[in-house]
């Protein structure tokens, strides 16, 4: 009985290594591939049973019809929940098992090239022969390059160096309520140009509820601004970030705006690239920045009335609600605050910011008419389905009454892991520019045309594919406000730290412009422009004096001396100690069955858990 039990246990034992064996190397997929396939692991295919996802489907068939020795598979990571999610994929660099085609947002691409994650793409697409510092047309092999715009092109380059491609034509714009605008004496064909006559404008549509009191309120936009702002910043002659171009010779040769071409902006002042240098700084202590808050401001917090004389909205200063009353303009009669309908207002905004995931999104409430615009990424426009063609589309107003309005473009930036080599790496391109020129797109295109679901669609792409019978049936404010944005479009700072600096300012200003009315603007932004410069922006070291460097030293020589000394302490093995009538070791069947098991976790946790740490010591 004895022998059977050992039987049972040593099977049992075997099991379980085979099985923690297996499920440490196995990997999906493996064997359905053909011989003399290579996989390909991608991030972000997105394939699935909605519109966009089928048709990406087809053109990842396409793909592999095109190229039957490669298999390009979706690349999932583990994933840590909230903004923590990016730290689960530098692990999958730190351990070398991120995906082979890879994307990541315009403000953290910097950062991947600097820790050596993206290829260089320039072997496939072309090099800088000349050596004038500038990638020209005929030094261009890989032609799709150029039809991107230059504006986007060089978001994924270092000087001439190509480390990734952008994709997508993303940027924000107005989307609004035509039948609340008519409702409200407004044109709906004529969407405010400039911010008095927007602020104006949201006014009436929230005097609708006044004149009309319901259950539900209506708004004229929601308390998430965030986009809008940027907009309203770059229409008024603003730029969060700038830079500053110097020659060799320390001689300042004038000023960079993010959506410049430096290399071009250069060559202009008859220098190579190689012979300026260029220093990027924040900026947010300015007079553009400060007038964009204002406007802010105004539209979650400026009071005011229905005036019931004239049925218009009517501005009021803080003496006016000091003193209870104001005279009325076209009569000189004084009103009663207490005494209109619905009492004093406060700006055009609902009253709270909605949060991700938690109630009814600002889409919900447009959809539902509680709100009358709202900001909106254009490739949101999907969301409301076959009904998108209900609503107007706009350009955001311009800070100022004539002035030119101005569009943030968001583009992915797409590229291979520097880890590929061989024909791997030939694999990975084949796929990549594939995905990323013009073929896949217009795979896609295709698709959702045929099949109906134009609000899936890109005007911009059906118009470049020669779809023009499919552009017809799309709503002719779409088409044309997506090519009035290309116009227009400006693009978000992406020197290395900016992502935090912008975090620190939207956090310090506009979003408590939107949660309460007192802040001191001036102040404000002076405290937050010199945090950001000395604390988030400053190189390392960097104005520190000698004892300040001395002391940082002796902190970390301290600390692992400390984290040393408490290894030693808990990590002690043990004498044997013999007790009388007990053996002084274990069987070494028990010990080998210990081993057996224990070791499997222990080359689990070493590879997932503490070679990434280690790999990551170096980001």
């Amino acid at each position: 009985m004895t022998k059977v039990l050992r039987t049972i246990q040593g099977l049992g034992v075997a099991l379980l290594i085979v099985g923690a064996v297996w499920l440490m190397f196995w990997r999906p997929h493996a064997d359905s591939l053909a011989q003399g396939q290579t996989e390909l692991k991608v991030k972000g295919l997105w394939i699935g049973l909605w519109p966009s996802g089928m048709a990406n489907g087809v053109a990842l068939s396409e793909f592999h019809k095109q190229h039957p020795d490669i298999a390009a598979r979706n690349w999932v990571n583990f994933r840590i929940p909230g903004d923590l999610d990016i730290a689960s994929e530098l692990m999958s660099f730190a351990a070398r098992t991120a995906p082979d085609v890879t994307f990541t947002y315009i403000h953290r691409f910097q950062f991947y090239v600097d820790q050596g994650f993206y290829h260089r793409l320039n072997a496939f697409i072309g090099e800088d022969t000349n050596g004038d510092g500038v990638l020209d047309p005929s030094e261009v092999r890989w032609k799709p390059w150029l039809d991107i715009p230059p504006l986007f092109r060089q978001m994924g380059m270092r000087g001439t160096d190509i480390h990734a491609l952008p994709r997508g034509l993303a940027f924000g714009v107005m989307i609004y309520r035509p039948d609340l605008f008519a409702a409200a004496g407004l044109d709906p064909q004529n969407f405010p140009k400039d911010f008095p006559a927007f602020f104006r404008a949201g006014q009436k549509i929230c005097a609708l509820s006044l004149k009309k009191p319901e259950s539900r309120r209506i708004y004229a936009l929601p308390r998430n601004l965030d986009g809008f702002y940027q907009s309203l910043l770059w229409s008024g002659g603003g730029a969060p970030g700038r830079g500053e171009l110097r020659g060799l010779d320390g001689r300042a040769l004038g000023e960079a705006l993010p959506e410049d071409h430096l290399g071009e902006r250069i060559r202009a002042l008859g220098l190579k690239p190689s012979q300026a240098t260029v220093k990027w700084r924040a900026v947010f202590d300015d007079e553009p920045t400060r007038r964009a808050l204002e406007a802010i401001w105004k539209l979650c917090w400026q009071p005011w009335i229905l005036n019931p004389h004239t049925g218009e909205p009517l501005d009021l200063t803080p003496e006016d609600i000091e003193r209870g009353e104001v005279k009325c303009p076209q009569t000189g009669n004084p009103i009663v605050l207490t005494q209109v309908a619905g009492g004093v207002q406060h700006g055009i905004c609902r009253p709270a910011r909605t949060q991700e995931g938690l109630g009814e999104s600002d889409l919900d409430l447009l959809n539902d008419g509680e709100l009358a615009m709202m900001p909106l990424q254009n490739n949101n426009v999907a969301s409301f389905g076959k009904d998108y063609g209900k609503f107007g589309f706009a350009l955001p107003p311009a800070l100022e009454v004539g002035g030119k309005p101005a569009v943030i473009a968001i583009p992915m930036l797409y590229g291979l892991n520097a880890d590929l080599r061989g024909d791997k790496l030939k694999a990975a391109w084949k796929f990549f520019s594939f995905q990323s020129g013009p073929d896949w797109n217009r795979v896609v295109t295709r698709y959702l045309l045929d099949h109906g679901y134009y609000e899936s669609v890109s005007p911009l792409d059906a118009e470049r594919f020669g779809f023009t019978d499919d552009l017809a049936k799309m709503p002719e404010n779409w088409v044309r406000v997506n090519r009035e944005a290309m116009k227009v479009a400006r693009v978000i700072p992406y020197f290395a730290g900016y992502q935090q600096a912008e975090t620190e300012f939207f956090a310090h200003t506009l979003h408590k412009i939107a949660d309460s009315p007192q802040l001191d603007l001036a102040a404000t932004l002076r405290n937050v422009q010199r945090d950001v410069d000395e604390r988030i922006l400053r190189p390392p070291g960097e104005g520190k004096g000698f004892g300040a460097k001395l002391f940082a030293v002796a902190l970390l020589l301290g600390s692992v001396v400390a984290v040393g000394w408490g290894i030693r302490s808990v990590v002690r093995i043990p004498r044997q100690v013999k007790q009388p009538g007990r053996a002084a070791q274990q069987p070494s069947r028990t010990r080998l069955a210990f081993w057996c098991l224990v070791l499997p976790a222990v080359a689990s946790v070493l590879l997932w858990n503490y070679y990434p740490m280690l790999r990551g010591f170096l980001l």
